[in-house]
């Protein structure tokens, strides 16, 4: 899913639904925002089966009173019943800020080149990734870090110097005195299970997950960590 600001949103659609979603390749709409939901409408046309009216972050469906394909990016619930898709891979934070009426496109996936090394050898490891631009045109490695049924989206940037992984956000910081002391609880979790994992800012002033290794060997120990520590945080994930 390619926004017109630039963002893009890696999808995992179901085989059964991909095929249909193919023969329509490429689809134009205009976004539509509601609540923590994106959706716009096309001319998919799915059995009204297996419908339901829960949804978690990422979760990608379709409403059939619009033959819309919807993407839910945060807490907030489907106005109706909708049937589930698929998943967005990778963090979706930056939904929040979609114009109404921007346009998307939805087209075929590749893997971006430069990034081709890194999405293979976590596939390898089992990792569901993909590769995605951002608004400034930045590529990043997606995939979704799950624990029963939190599922956080992280994003790796292989640098020069070495590899940033940062998650999707998890709060606003307005830094009041009872939100410094939930802060300090949350660290002192964190570096009971994870070390290397820390509590950050992101370019957005909101809080994430960060953490950094040196080399693509030391990824999936990161990654790990980073699993641990969603377990060790869920009641406030």
């Amino acid at each position: 899913m390619v926004l017109e600001n630039g963002w893009e949103v890696p999808l995992d659609v179901n085989d059964r639904v991909s095929k249909r979603i193919m023969s329509l390749i490429p689809i134009t709409s205009r976004l539509i925002r509601w609540k923590e939901e994106v959706y716009f409408e096309t001319e998919l046309e799915l059995e009204l089966k297996e419908l339901t009216g829960h949804v978690k972050r990422g979760d990608f469906a379709y409403w059939p009173p619009g033959k819309a394909l919807c993407l839910f990016y945060g807490i907030s619930q489907p106005y109706t019943p909708l049937i589930i898709i698929g998943e967005a891979i990778g963090t979706l934070s930056f939904l929040r800020d979609v114009e109404e009426g921007s346009i998307v496109k939805v087209d075929i996936y590749r893997d971006y080149e430069n990034v081709k090394e890194v999405c293979n050898y976590l596939r390898k490891l089992g990792y569901k990734v993909a590769s995605r631009s951002d608004d400034e045109g930045f590529i990043s490695v997606s995939l979704n870090m799950c624990y029963e049924e939190i599922r956080l989206g992280l994003d790796i940037f292989v640098e020069e110097y070495g590899i940033y992984v940062e998650s999707d956000e998890l709060a606003s910081y307005n830094r009041t005195l009872p939100e410094k002391e939930t802060l300090h609880k949350i660290r002192d979790i964190i570096g009971k299970h994870a070390k290397k994992v820390r509590l950050d800012l992101n370019e957005r002033s909101m809080l994430c997950l960060s953490a950094c290794c040196s080399n693509l060997k030391e990824l999936p120990e990161l990654l790990n960590k980073f699993k641990e520590c969603i377990k060790a945080l869920n009641s406030y994930i």
